[in-house]
């Protein structure tokens, strides 16, 4: 019986499998606590949900750019690294998909449990709906819960946040500077064997991505950001390079001359990683290549 009305029942006939019979003078609270619970959820999975589409669309889009020119200028090593970019960023477009499907949800649960504000508890009718919001929203609160897990993941591969490094880029060198030094300053692209996801972020940011993946990255291929993102870029970490292309065609160092293949000087400092027909070196490239054009 409902407190202080002794003919009305609480609920409906069954008991809730998840939240039981609920007093009719507390109902109301537990409707605006757990709203508040599931809203502050939404309002951070939304959050991160935002700087997780940002990093999908920049890098969709710088993808598809280098894509198109690498590819029309016949470096297929490197028009492939951008389809694993491309990849990358679909993943991170259903996660952020998820997260607003979930959003969604949340919104209509609001506005459910702000019609039952004022509802008349002691009927069983509002009592069975107000339990069922509950119930809704708990099950809302756990999927958001979720999807703001996928969503961290997911951003904190695509764009690092690696905090406490000074000039990490001045860690890394060209690395035709360990193949050929009369080419280390030309642009260069190169591919190997992937230490991380594909990457949105400055030069340096990679730089500093590289040194905190500290067991397996060795180096990275950066690609600047192209058309209205001139403070970003792409990159693609590596465990090990295989294969460099260097441009000797280049020469207009605004579009082309940041396009670079970067090493861990520390980790070769004192070798040669110009390929090794013999086969005995075992930080050689299989292969460096030049190109006496360019892909801007």
């Amino acid at each position: 019986p409902c407190d202080g009305n002794p003919g009305a029942m609480c609920g409906g006939k069954s008991k809730s499998s998840v939240f039981g019979m609920h007093a009719c003078d507390n109902t109301a609270s537990e409707l605006g606590t757990t709203e508040g619970k599931m809203s502050e959820l939404d309002s951070e999975m939304m959050s991160l949900e935002a700087m997780t589409s940002q990093a999908a669309s920049d890098m969709q889009t710088m993808a598809a750019d280098w894509q198109t020119l690498l590819g029309n200028a016949g470096d297929s090593g490197a028009a492939d690294l951008m389809q694993t970019a491309k990849e990358f960023a679909g993943k991170l477009d259903q996660a952020s998909s998820a997260a607003k499907k979930v959003d969604a949800t949340v919104g209509s649960l609001k506005a459910s449990a702000a019609s039952l504000q004022d509802a008349d508890l002691t009927s069983s009718a509002a009592m069975a709906d107000a339990e069922q919001v509950l119930q809704d929203m708990e099950e809302a609160t756990t999927q958001g819960a979720a999807a703001m897990q996928e969503l961290e993941s997911l951003h904190a591969q695509a764009s690092p946040n690696i905090t406490g490094q000074l000039n990490a880029s001045q860690q890394y060198y060209p690395i035709m500077y360990f193949v050929d030094k009369e080419y280390d300053s030309v642009p260069s692209t190169c591919t190997g064997t992937a230490a991380a996801t594909p990457m949105v972020g400055s030069f340096e940011s990679c730089a500093a991505a590289c040194n905190a993946d500290i067991h397996d990255c060795v180096g990275f291929s950066y690609f600047p950001g192209t058309g209205d993102l001139v403070d970003t870029g792409l990159c693609f970490t590596m465990s090990k390079v295989q294969a460099v292309l260097y441009w000797t065609g280049c020469d207009d160092e605004v579009s082309s001359g940041n396009v670079k293949c970067v090493v861990k000087f520390a980790k070769f400092e004192g070798d040669s990683l110009k390929p090794d027909p013999s086969g005995k070196c075992s930080v050689c490239l299989e292969e460096a290549s030049a190109a006496d054009r360019c892909f801007a």
